[in-house]
């Protein structure tokens, strides 16, 4: 990055994102299909019980032989960045500008929210993941009730966003959990019909 002069203000970064619900092999495939497509390097890896990166030039079998169930895929324009040993967050920060899904975990408690997202200051970077997310959300259905477990309150969201496959499993009892906290989703196709 270019340095700035003192009368010169620092760029200025931009964030793109979605939140959804989806299954991980499903929202793996449609990383592992934009990899392909565009020719980006890729990662994937697993924050817990330790955490483990996998990089298999984008081969995502390869890589998800050695990580079945990641918690993360990272996609770049540009090699990534790997050092020995690195956290997460140091690999996030080594590789600014990356495309970053976080896959929601599916427990016996329901599927967590997963989020797909960027933040960068290259014009490039930011149109390409601008068409990718936008893609991403025309294919997913949208609309759902949310509630506080704790309290009850409940709100319509129409912008909620999830998969088909997501709503198929909310139909066999499957409950779709917010990111992280005590609410929940009801997937409800009828508050957007298509």
């Amino acid at each position: 990055m270019a340095e700035t002069g003192a009368d010169t203000p620092p760029p200025r970064h931009r964030q793109v994102g979605l939140q959804f619900h989806a299954c991980g092999p499903e929202a793996i495939n449609m990383v592992a299909s934009w990899a392909k497509e565009h020719d980006l390097a890729a990662a994937l890896g697993r924050l817990f019980p330790d955490e483990q990166v996998a990089v298999r030039d984008g081969d995502f079998t390869a890589a998800l032989a050695i990580i079945p169930l990641p918690d993360f895929v990272m996609l770049s324009r540009r090699p990534l960045h790997l050092g020995n040993d690195l956290r997460f967050r140091e690999l996030a920060e080594a590789n600014t500008g990356a495309l970053i899904l976080n896959l929601g975990r599916h427990t016996a408690e329901g599927i967590r929210e997963s989020a797909l997202g960027a933040i960068t200051y290259d014009s490039a970077d930011l149109e390409l993941w601008r068409r990718l997310i936008a893609r991403a959300r025309r294919s997913m259905r949208s609309g759902a009730i949310i509630t506080n477990q704790v309290t009850g309150a409940s709100a319509e969201t129409r912008s909620h966003r999830y998969t088909d496959e997501a709503l198929q499993l909310q139909s066999t009892g499957v409950t779709m959990l917010a990111t992280a906290g005590w609410n929940t989703y009801q997937l409800s196709p009828d508050l957007n019909p298509a």
